[in-house]
This record gives C-alpha cells, sequence and structure tokens, in this order.
C-alpha cells in the first residue's frame, strides 16, 4: 500500500512511502519555472511538469495510493499581496492535480507531524530525522550538485516524512 507526502512550497516534493517496504518508492521534486516580471523574474510550479512526473513515476502505481498527505500551509504575515497570492496558487494546483488523480487527500499541518515523529523544527534537522527513520532512502534528500541544492533536499525529507506520518496515522502494520 502506497501512502503519499508532499510538502507544497516551491522547494518542497511529493514523496510515496510503500509501507510493505518500509521506504519511499517515489519522490517528485516540484518542478518549477522562472518568469520574467517587470523587474526580474519569478518561480512558480509548472503544472503540466508535475503532471507528467506524477504519471512516470508512479501513474502504474495509481490504484495502490491509499491516501496524499499534504502539509496545511497558509501565507504567512510577512508575505506581501503578491506573494501571498503566488503562494496560495501553488498551492491550489498541487491540491487540484492530485485530485483530479483520484487520490484522496488529508490536509496536516507541521506541528502535528513533526511532534508524533519528533521532528525538530530546523530544515536540516528534518532531513537527519528522516535519514534516521528511512536509512535506506537517504540519497533522495541529499544534495547534489546540478540536481537540487540543500532547501530541495529538506523539502524532499519534509515530504518523505510526511507520508511516513500517515502511514503511521493510518495504522500500516510496517510503518517504521
Amino acid at each position: 500500500m502506497l501512502i503519499g507526502g508532499c510538502d507544497p512550497g516551491l522547494t518542497g516534493a511529493l514523496a510515496f512511502y510503500d509501507s510493505d517496504d518500509n521506504s519511499i518508492i517515489a519522490m517528485i521534486g516540484m518542478p518549477t519555472m522562472r518568469l520574467a516580471k517587470a523587474k526580474g523574474s519569478r518561480r512558480e510550479i509548472s503544472a503540466s511538469t508535475l503532471v507528467t512526473l506524477i504519471w512516470q513515476e508512479v501513474g502504474g502505481l495509481r490504484p495502490l495510493v491509499r491516501q496524499v498527505f499534504i502539509e496545511r500551509v497558509s501565507a504567512s504575515p510577512q508575505m506581501g499581496v503578491t506573494s501571498s497570492f503566488h503562494f496560495g496558487r501553488g498551492y491550489g494546483l498541487i491540491e487540484g492535480i492530485i485530485a483530479a488523480v483520484e487520490w484522496p487527500i488529508e490536509y496536516v499541518t507541521a506541528p502535528k507531524w513533526k511532534k508524533a515523529l519528533a521532528v525538530p523544527a530546523d530544515k536540516d534537522d528534518a532531513r537527519a530525522r528522516a535519514c534516521h527513520m528511512l536509512p535506506r532512502d537517504t540519497d533522495l534528500w541529499t544534495p547534489r550538485r546540478g540536481l537540487f541544492d540543500a532547501q530541495q533536499a529538506s523539502g524532499r525529507a519534509e515530504a518523505a516524512l510526511i507520508a511516513l506520518y500517515g502511514a503511521r496515522t493510518m495504522n500500516l502494520p510496517s510503518a517504521a
């Protein structure tokens, strides 16, 4: 049985945990594109690339995905109106794609899943905790030059931990 976990930020990811094997069987880093604007550029999630990656990585396993847990996030007071809008747009895009694939969605706050798995608030600590809890999969969130940086690696680790949290919440037998 597969459980999905999603860290929905620009540096986040979508991870799929196999409860029978106690491992992450697919990791999809959030695909982004850079768009030009009046002064500089901004990044946003590429919907078409995310859909393509989902079909490539887990399309054949689609019926085995029992649930996808998405970290419930919201815009912070420090964000401007435009930033809040773009953040919410990306979040909604991820929700829509997962719903279109017909996977059930459950939302979980960061404090809730981090407390349940004893994950400290720091992003690097999340990577360390993921290495401890899923030792066979450490290469999935170890930064690699040219592939993904430390911030993206943290998003990948958090996605994996959210999936593991989901499996534990559902009382699946092999959830570490």
